[in-house]
């Protein structure tokens, strides 16, 4: 294999997308919630096709290139995990706020990892030409720009060199071991949640809407086929019984795309122990916060979730000894 032959075999296809101050929650609630959208399509963007995403935060791009290219950035990379469809449904922090649609065209985004301090210039893992179009999505109102270089070495400092590996064929997927993958690191003061959601809807009002809309669809799914459905909740959500036959199902709703789930320690448990379906309902439409319709649905049969797709999101702390606390 020539030198030609290896710079193409490790090149791939990035969206650039520079978020401004004003985004960042946006920001912060996409990376959860595993989506990114667009006020509209931009012509240049229409059947693009992309392996990952670069989000780009902390410069500013209304400066002259030569102060650009001497600035420093976090990026957050995620793989693509749709390309761009139209929704219907809100999403973001300031769509629920307005209970307007700002974003109606969404894809999927799967957060990887992220490479904090990244000079923009020389001694920076991106090309100049990949640091460019970042800072030209900044001036086009965070459109994306497309760019294609070799991650490699943005992959290694965002602690990726061991998840993700780039096939020899450039026309191959790149695979991604989950589990590998150090994930995005939240930004301080950033909330978190829980809930039994595909990602994280900050509302608890709108959250439970999305996932009483969820069950619906995946009752109303099973019924129809013949099951006698029981909403159980935990360990898992819905108990089906057909004659002799009992399938237990999970189901996980969202207002954004299908590109990964939440799931807590016992869900992985007692999927892996039993026959489980993974029912998704995505692209929820909210009605303010008493209700939702529509959704887009994707079933998983026979579901078990594997070691390499699981990434951990959360911390066990141990507490230090009881003599070094402080009664209150």
């Amino acid at each position: 294999m020539t030198r030609s032959d290896v710079t193409a075999a490790t090149t791939r296809s990035f969206l650039m997308v520079h978020v401004g101050q004003g985004s960042l929650e946006n920001l912060q609630h996409g990376l959860e919630t595993g989506t990114w959208g667009f006020r509209e399509l931009p012509g240049d963007l229409a059947g693009a096709e992309f392996d990952f995403v670069v989000f780009g935060e902390g410069a500013s791009p209304r400066v002259p290139d030569q102060e650009w290219f001497g600035q420093s950035a976090t990026l957050h990379l995620c793989q693509a995990a749709s390309g761009f469809y139209e929704t219907r449904a809100k999403h973001w922090p300031d769509e629920l706020v307005r209970d307007e649609l700002i974003y109606p065209v969404h894809f999927g985004i799967l957060p990887l990892g992220t490479a904090e301090e990244v000079p923009l210039g020389v001694g920076g893992p991106l090309p100049t030409e990949a640091s460019r179009q970042l800072k030209i999505s900044g001036t086009h109102r965070g459109f994306g720009k497309l760019a294609r270089f070799d991650p490699t070495e943005l992959f290694a400092r965002a602690g990726l060199d061991t998840a993700v590996a780039l096939p020899e064929d450039p026309r191959a997927s790149p695979t991604v071991t989950l589990s590998r993958a150090p994930g995005i690191r939240r930004r301080h003061g950033a909330a978190t949640g829980g809930g039994k959601g595909s990602g994280w809807q900050q509302d608890p009002r709108k959250r439970k809407v999305v996932e009483d809309h969820a069950v619906t669809q995946a009752v109303a799914h099973y019924e129809s086929r013949g099951w006698r459905v029981t909403v159980v909740g935990k360990p898992y959500d819905l108990q089906c019984r057909r004659g002799t036959e009992e399938l237990h199902v999970e189901v996980k709703g969202t207002t954004g795309a299908a590109a990964a789930v939440e799931l807590t320690v016992n869900e992985v448990e007692h999927a892996r122990d039993n026959l489980t379906d993974l029912f998704v309902v995505s692209e929820i439409v909210l009605d303010g916060d008493r209700a939702a319709s529509g959704g887009t649905t994707h079933l998983y049969e026979n579901w078990t979730p594997a070691d390499d797709a699981l990434q951990p999101t959360k911390f066990r702390y141990r507490l230090p000894p009881l003599e070094q606390a402080t009664r209150a």
